[in-house]
């Protein structure tokens, strides 16, 4: 239980990494064009696409809600108000409506990977990573994508499956979606206080991403929790050579030095600290 409301504040504060429209629906869009000619429901139900539009553009979402229902309930293969009236649903956080609109459109246009991926990050907003593994598996099995492969990573941090994590984490290519999948693991482990692959997968990700300030911090914090004073102290003491005015932090490493360091360690760090405060201040144009 306490995971489950840990993973509802993780997902509420961050998001869902890459959410947006589907290129499906750009294309719909688009597909006034066709010539074949249209019968009078698909006519009127255009017509009433391009007035949601225009509610939804003048700031009137309710309206262009209604509006997109009455298109589709005229011309209910029309992907394009299905589709809009989804991502309105998504973005006003009405993620069940988003489910059903999207689904839909799934069926209207089945194995578009786009509309594929989309659904299943409605299913993780609607905490249904069931759900969503259901769709991204077979997707998966017929060819590598980064983007799927992202989601069902999503996932099995929903499920805590930090094997299953690992596994599809083995074949990603670095790069920044990859760094992006770590940090899904390394929320696992922390969330089970499995604090030792924790802090090793901490160190990789800050070694690869040592000017992200949040990164580092999460690492030290797994440190201390495992007791590894001098490990957090050396990652304090390097993260205040990158930023001297931090006070917070500098405050932070005294406590830290006067807690549970054995008294020798203690009085050589403090001098550490003392010794660079003291040059700080004897800097030309500072104020005694």
């Amino acid at each position: 239980m306490a995971q489950a409301w840990a993973w509802g504040v993780f997902w509420g504060l961050n998001g869902l990494v890459g959410m947006a429209i589907p290129s499906s629906f750009a294309d719909e869009c688009q597909s006034d064009s066709n010539p074949v000619p249209f019968t009078s429901a698909e006519v009127q139900a255009r017509a009433l696409f391009g007035q949601a539009m225009n509610e939804e553009n003048h700031g009137s979402p309710v309206r262009a809600a209604e509006l997109y229902e009455q298109a589709t309930s005229l011309a209910p293969d029309y992907l394009a108000p299905i589709l809009a009236r989804g991502t309105l649903a998504f973005e006003s956080q009405d993620y069940r409506v988003a489910e059903e609109c999207y689904s839909k459109a799934l069926g209207l246009r089945p194995g578009d990977l786009d509309l594929l991926l989309t659904l299943a990050r409605t299913h993780l907003a609607l905490e249904e990573p069931g759900a969503a593994l259901f769709l991204l598996d077979p997707a998966l099995a017929g060819g590598w994508n980064e983007e799927l492969a992202m989601a069902k990573v999503e996932a099995l941090a929903h499920l805590g499956d930090k094997a299953g994590a690992v596994e599809v984490l083995s074949r990603f290519v670095p790069g920044k979606t990859f760094d992006q999948a770590l940090q899904l693991l390394l929320r696992m482990y922390e969330l089970d206080d499995d604090l030792a692959p924790a802090i090793e997968l901490a160190k990789g990700l800050v070694a690869r991403s040592p000017d992200d300030g949040v990164l580092r911090a999460r690492y030290t914090h797994l440190l201390l929790r495992a007791q590894e004073y001098g490990r957090a102290a050396d990652l304090m003491e390097q993260t205040l050579k990158q930023n001297p005015k931090d006070h917070d932090l500098r405050r932070a490493l005294v406590q830290l030095y006067g807690g549970p360091f054995p008294n020798a360690a203690r009085v050589s760090l403090h001098e550490r600290i003392l010794e660079r405060s003291n040059t700080e201040k004897s800097r030309p144009g500072r104020n005694p």
